[in-house]
C-alpha cells in the first residue's frame, strides 16, 4: 500500500484541507501519516491536531509522497532542515512532492524548482521564478512528480492530482 506523508507548520495552516486531502488519499488505498515540528499542531481555524511523527523522526524511504500544506505558519518550515531534506529525499526517490500554496518556498528551498513549471501565490511569483522556475500562475502546476497549487480555490485539484500522482508508476 503507497504510503503518504502530510507535513504542515506547528501552527497556520488549514485543518479542512488537511482533513479533505487525507479523506481523498484515504479513500484512495494510500496510507497518512501527519507531521510537523511539534507533536500537537493547531490549525488556522482552532482546531488541534496530534502530528503522527516529528519531522526530525521523519524516515523519507518510508513514503512514496510528501505533501507540504501552505498557510500562514510556513515561514517557520522554511528553517527546519529536516523539511527541506525530506522534499529533496522523497524526490530522489522517485516519490511525489506536493506543495500548497505558501509550500512552493519549501520546495524552492529545496532546489526542486529548476528547470520546472511551478505556481503558487501571486506574491511569490518573482520568488518561484528566482528558484529556476516557469511560474505558470495556473490554479494547480503538475511537472512530472512535482505538483504545486496557487490558491486555496484550487485545492480539490490539487489533492485529485496528488492521489493521481501515487497511481502512476515512476516514470510515467
Amino acid at each position: 500500500m503507497p504510503k503518504a506523508l502530510i507535513v504542515v507548520p506547528a501552527e497556520g495552516f488549514s485543518d479542512r484541507e488537511y482533513l479533505e486531502l487525507r479523506a481523498r488519499l484515504e479513500h484512495a488505498g494510500i496510507a497518512v501519516d501527519l507531521a510537523s515540528t511539534e507533536r500537537e499542531v493547531k490549525a488556522s481555524g482552532g482546531a488541534r491536531l496530534m502530528a503522527s511523527v516529528l519531522l526530525s523522526e521523519v524516515r523519507p524511504q518510508d513514503y512514496q509522497a510528501v505533501v507540504f500544506l501552505g498557510g500562514k505558519g510556513v515561514p517557520s518550515l522554511l528553517e527546519v532542515p529536516a523539511a527541506i531534506d525530506l522534499a529533496r529525499s522523497v524526490h530522489q526517490a522517485g516519490g511525489v512532492v506536493a506543495a500548497g500554496r505558501t509550500a512552493v518556498l519549501i520546495l524552492a528551498r529545496a532546489g526542486l524548482l529548476e528547470g520546472r513549471r511551478a505556481t503558487g501565490p501571486l506574491s511569490l511569483a518573482e520568488q518561484i521564478r528566482a528558484a529556476g522556475a516557469t511560474y505558470t500562475a495556473a490554479e494547480v502546476e503538475v511537472d512530472n512528480r512535482i505538483i504545486t497549487q496557487r490558491r486555496p480555490k484550487g485545492f480539490k485539484h490539487f489533492a485529485g492530482a496528488v492521489v493521481a500522482a501515487l497511481r502512476q508508476p515512476v516514470g510515467a
